[in-house]
């Protein structure tokens, strides 16, 4: 996977300043057509073309970066992470927010009325015991993210959603700038997506009541609550990577601008 951050990093080392301009030039990929139709990413014929690197890559964190608007625009796509029947194991113990897939299926339903683009992240786990792996029944989506004609969806191996596929390559050249993320679970592969979009410049939406994780145990044996654990990651990351919010706030957005503070 070519990013944009890696082809400005090898060439030239990033400067201690704010911002890093890149110099403007023509870069070609095969990313996947944006208007075509297919259940998977890897089904579709590929669409050359050439864009711009005409753009500001940030190398502090947003903490430091101006009060932005963010708006919920017909090119906002909606990425839904592992919401897969293996994560309903008993092996994974306790959860919390058992509404999240609820949260979930309502958003997906607003995106495909406003014809937006929903794309489904499927992780195809290498462990020998995961319920995840591509064999295995666990591996399909639940009923209330199965993709339908036409959506794209990614199949990964590790945490992040951006490593291994061609998802980036896919946002820049349908010129998506702003994704809302959903999915499973919190502490685990939404955080690393989450993290990592916004190092890569996209502008983040995390809907908070439309994710969970599960109690974990720590290297002392002590037990964390999922609650907690949910919780203390979701405010580790707004502000930072992403904005926070709820489902119950963005489905009345649809179309209308709202502030987001990268503070």
């Amino acid at each position: 996977m070519n990013s944009t951050l890696g082809r400005a990093s090898r060439s030239r080392a990033l400067e201690p300043a704010a911002i890093l301009n890149l110099r403007q030039e023509e870069k070609t990929f095969l990313p996947q057509a944006c208007e075509s139709r297919g259940s998977t990413a890897t089904d579709q014929a590929p669409l050359r073309f050439t864009w711009s690197t005409d753009r500001v890559i940030r190398s502090r964190p947003l903490s430091l970066q101006k009060k932005m608007k963010y708006s919920i625009s017909k090119n906002t796509a909606l990425i839904i992470i592992d919401v897969q029947q293996g994560l309903d194991d008993p092996k994974w113990g306790r959860r919390n927010n058992p509404k999240a897939e609820a949260n979930i299926s309502r958003l997906i339903s607003l995106w495909r009325s406003e014809k937006r683009s929903v794309i489904h992240i499927q992780h195809c786990s290498m462990e020998p015991d995961s319920p995840l792996r591509p064999e295995l029944p666990g591996y399909q989506f639940k009923p209330e993210a199965t993709p339908i004609e036409g959506e794209f969806v990614f199949k990964k191996t590790v945490n992040s959603a951006f490593i291994g596929t061609e998802l980036e390559s896919h946002l820049r050249g349908c010129g998506i700038e702003h994704i809302v993320i959903v999915g499973l679970t919190t502490d685990h592969c939404v955080s690393t997506t989450t993290r990592m979009a916004g190092n890569l410049g996209f502008k983040v939406l995390l809907v908070s009541d439309a994710t969970a994780t599960f109690d974990r145990i720590g290297p002392d044996g002590k037990k964390y609550r999922a609650e907690d654990i949910h919780a203390i990651h979701i405010a580790s990351l707004n502000g930072e990577f992403c904005d926070v919010i709820t489902t119950d706030t963005l489905i009345p957005v649809q179309e209308k601008s709202i502030t987001t503070d990268f503070k």
